[in-house]
């Protein structure tokens, strides 16, 4: 049986893990805002605002607050009731 010292022992951060978990295309990560046309997330939250007629910086405050998982969802309601408000 061998014998590891600790200088042998490899800790992996949590978000290599999280990253590894994701499916490659071609070597590529590949991200849901790759899968919906977009570069990449900032891509995606520059054309809510655009589409919805919202300052960007509204926006990523919401995105920031709301989080990744909620960009399709929560995002898109709370960018709408943003907007119904000030209407």
């Amino acid at each position: 049986m061998a014998q590891y010292s600790e200088s042998h022992t490899r800790i992996i951060p949590v978000h290599h893990l999280q990253r590894e978990a994701q499916p490659r295309t071609a070597g590529r990560q590949v991200s849901v805002y790759t899968e919906k046309g977009y570069r990449d997330r900032h891509e995606y939250l520059r054309n809510v605002a655009l589409e919805h007629g919202v300052p960007l910086r509204i926006v990523l405050m919401l995105a920031d607050l709301l989080g990744p998982n909620e960009d399709f969802d929560g995002l898109i309601t709370a960018v709408e009731d943003y907007v119904e408000e000030i209407e």
